[in-house]
């Protein structure tokens, strides 16, 4: 009896667990089929809808062209420099080929490490330049779209589930960084080429597929030698992440084996990218921001390293990790900095709750391993020194460092996600203790002023942050249609944050360009009726008024209405231009922001005849002495066309000399007067230029007046030289001199330029006025000169890329070799 009912005990038990099995796989299947499981194959593709129509809702407006992804507000980078540039690149390409030097740029500098570094900007290079204004909002569009499927597949590589995969996919194209940061257009390729990059990676790592890491890198170097220090250094930190959570054991020669496999495939797309790695190196070096006085370098690194954020830029971070516009929209952002530059953390509401959950279940390596990745992006937002230190102290901002945490936030609540997906895990206590933090950290008072968060948008977040709680806890435990519901709520989340993001700014519309404002403005016929009456082949325009519809005016209008003017705002200005300006006094000396806002000669009347800025476009007289040195010639629409009475050619020649240390004490309208009649130079160039007698100071104590001032610059004009053909790169003229002279270019200085006569001989190049390019004539009579100015850089570059690419095409071969071999063997 007693083994009957112990045999029936044993029975029932068993049954009791096939019955909990069979419970478990229903409810698996249930849960399954919740989400999008039942469409089979299609299921990718109806997300693959989902995803389009979400981009869709968002960008609406750009692609059915009710508006243009030009923005008037903070994001006015992409009316005032890129806009310009693409017109300039569009514009040189045609009639010159492959860019080079400009002198749309400012006062003329090389333009090449300027393009080629996105591959959807080609297009813009085969419309119309009436299009371009269209084409951005589609680069922006086409960009978000690739980053979301390419990061989808760099998941599917770790094995994680459809569901998880979508959602990451999701998370990532539609993150705050991604979105945002749109309005300047280069970010969303940044985020493009880092899905790529992890994905060539992984692809290296986990089956030894070379081909693909090459190809980020490629363009990661042809954007800025700076991101790819920065790519190296978190790709350094992710690799070893990746290690210690896929391997058991640390072997050191494993671990340095994949570090240096890595940075072998990587090193091919660097390699072949050479013609633009080493420009970009030329161009940052020989930047004020790059190097020099104005370089944050100095201050940046003096500062304490365990010093606190204060309270706004933390509050800043703590609550955009909620919701990008939390703290308003455009201009209209009330945090820290602006919108691009300040913490921007946000990658969904639910990655918030689910960060935490990836830690539980994992063995105390594991736990180290993903605590320390994770700790070291927690500290850059606490101390901001390590922020500092990320940037290689170049700069005090977030940007990029703003999408690698938001990615690292995202990787982590993916891998919880899927635990949770497939086995159920979640820590209850762990969820409700993070979100009663995350309601903490979005309702503590962090900033003094009242109604600087967005009410609606937080009562928005802190709902959803309870749904998604409520709904984590259901997916763990497996009930019907919860994960779709979850999906669901994510869809809508991300499609409504993202169009508040990009729709609710002030932007430029399609009526906009219609009109006779903005770039269309009058300036367009001024500039035609200039080119119409004057055949010369060199001068230059400035204006007293801005045509660009942004907040910030603009100083590349010169680019947008194709002329030559002497303003330029460029993140990395020549510093020979910049420091020409700053000799002047026109542009601060310390101050590294007015390197790249270079206002040009604009009101200095002196300075813009002495170099070639023959023309004047203004909406209102504010200066008069414009009436005095300037003739008015005709009124179009509301701009007057001036012409400068004393304006003089490309070049000119000096008898005289003055050295640069006893020039710079003076004050600036001293300086103006003073170089009407010596040619500054360099201390150390002055016993070289002994045939030519020094400029005394008895020569220089009476006042300037108009009369003066003509024969000053009639006596520069009798030795001036006479160009004879022009193009950006290539300038052929003559000069008739009575002596010897030192003979003065408005072409800032760079060493690309060549100087030479018809008869081959080479002429060593000065620095003048501390910035421009001059050169020595020894005796008197006729100079035939030619300059040429060739893409040295680039020139050495292109053997190196040569090489990369023959590396590369061998490592296909031999790819595709091998893999004929192994299907003949099958």
């Amino acid at each position: 009896m007693l083994k009957k009912n112990s045999n029936k005990k044993k029975n029932n038990a068993s049954n009791t667990s096939v019955q909990n099995v069979k419970t478990q796989n229903i409810k698996k299947e249930f849960f399954d089929v919740s989400f999008l499981s039942a469409l089979g194959n299609k299921k990718l593709l109806i997300s693959m809808g989902i995803f389009l129509g979400m981009v869709l809702f968002i960008f609406y407006d750009f692609l059915f062209f009710k508006k243009t992804y030009l923005f008037k507000d903070i994001g006015s980078d992409i009316i005032n420099q890129i806009f310009p540039y693409l017109i300039e690149l569009h514009n040189y390409l045609i009639e010159y080929g492959i860019p080079s030097w400009s002198f749309a740029s400012g006062m003329g500098q090389n333009i090449f490490s300027f393009t080629f570094t996105d591959p959807m900007e080609y297009l813009s290079y085969f419309m119309h330049k009436e299009n371009l204004p269209y084409l951005i909002g589609y680069i922006v569009f086409i960009e978000i779209i690739i980053s979301g499927i390419v990061f989808y597949k760099y998941l599917k590589t770790m094995d994680l589930s459809d569901a998880s995969c979508i959602i990451g996919g999701l998370l990532y194209a539609f993150s705050g960084f991604n979105i945002v940061s749109g309005a300047w257009i280069v970010f969303t390729t940044e985020v493009t080429l880092m899905a790529l990059t992890l994905l060539g990676f992984e692809k290296l790592y986990q089956k030894n597929i070379y081909w693909l890491l090459p190809i980020p890198i490629l363009y990661v170097s042809m954007q800025r030698p700076f991101n790819l220090l920065v790519l190296s250094l978190f790709l350094f930190l992710y690799i070893t992440w990746r290690f210690f959570q896929t391997e058991n054991t640390f072997i050191f020669k494993k671990y340095a084996f994949i570090l240096l496999k890595t940075a072998g495939v990587a090193s091919i797309g660097l390699v072949i990218a050479s013609p633009f790695l080493f420009e970009h190196i030329r161009t940052m070096l020989e930047s004020p921001r790059g190097s020099g006085e104005n370089s944050l370098a100095s201050l940046l690194m003096t500062q304490p390293i365990f010093k606190l954020s204060d309270s706004l830029q933390f509050g800043t971070a703590m609550t955009r990790m909620f919701a990008s516009d939390i703290l308003g929209s455009g201009s209209l952002f009330r945090g820290w900095q602006n919108i691009l530059e300040a913490p921007q953390f946000y990658c969904g509401i639910a990655s918030l709750l689910l960060i935490p959950q990836v830690f539980v279940n994992k063995n105390t390596t594991q736990k180290i391993v993903f605590g320390v990745f994770l700790g070291i992006w927690i500290l850059i937002i606490i101390f901001p020194y390590f922020r500092y230190a990320f940037w290689f102290f170049t700069g005090d901002y977030y940007r990029s460092v703003s999408f690698y945490i938001g990615l690292v936030f995202t990787l982590y609540a993916i891998f919880a996600l899927e635990k949770m997906i497939k086995n159920g895990t979640l820590h209850i206590p762990l969820l409700i203790g993070t979100l009663s933090v995350l309601i903490i950290l979005l309702y503590y008072p962090y900033f003094p002023r009242k109604n600087t968060m967005d009410s609606s948008l937080t009562l928005s977040v802190t709902i959803l942050l309870c749904i998604y709680t409520f709904l984590l806890v259901l997916i763990s435990k497996k009930i019907s249609f919860s994960l779709f519901t979850f999906f669901f709520f994510c869809v809508i989340e991300l499609s409504y944050f993202s169009f508040i993001s990009v729709n609710r700014r002030d932007l430029v519309s399609t009526d906009d360009l219609h009109k006779k404002i903005g770039y269309n403005d009058y300036s367009n016929e001024a500039i035609a009726y200039i080119k119409k009456i004057d055949n010369s082949l060199f001068y230059r325009v400035d204006k007293n008024y801005y045509s660009t519809l942004a907040i910030h005016g603009s100083l590349n209008d010169g680019m947008a209405q194709e002329y030559f003017g002497t303003s330029s705002y460029n993140s990395f200005n020549s510093k020979y231009y910049v420091n020409y300006q700053k000799l002047y006094g026109i542009i601060n000396k310390n101050s590294e922001v007015e390197t790249r806002w270079a206002p040009g000669l604009n009101y200095r009347v002196l300075l813009e005849g002495m170099n070639s800025v023959k023309y004047l476009l203004t909406k209102q007289v504010n200066f008069p002495l414009w009436r005095v040195t300037h003739d008015s010639l005709t009124t179009l629409g509301d701009v007057t066309v001036w012409k400068h009475k004393f304006a003089l050619p490309l070049g000119y020649c000096y008898d005289k000399i003055f050295p640069l240390t006893r020039f710079e004490p003076m004050s600036n309208d001293e300086k103006d007067y003073i170089s009407l009649m010596t040619a500054v130079v360099l201390d150390a160039d002055v016993s070289e230029l002994s045939t030519i007698s020094q400029l005394s100071i008895s020569e220089i104590t009476q006042g300037l007046d108009l009369n003066i001032y003509k024969q000053l610059t009639e006596k520069l004009y009798q030795e001036a030289f006479q160009i004879t053909s022009f193009s950006h790169t290539f300038i052929t003229g003559n000069v008739n001199v009575n002596g010897a002279r030192m003979m003065y270019f408005s072409i800032p200085y760079e060493n690309g330029w060549d100087i030479q006569d018809t008869n081959g001989n080479q002429y060593k190049k000065y620095i003048l006025s501390n910035g421009m390019t001059g050169i020595y004539l020894p005796k008197a009579g006729k100079y035939q000169l030619e300059l040429k100015y060739t893409n040295k850089m680039v020139q050495m570059g292109i053997p190196f890329s040569i090489l990369g690419i023959f590396i590369y095409a061998g490592m296909l071969s031999f790819v595709f070799i091998n893999k004929r071999k192994k299907n003949r063997v099958l």
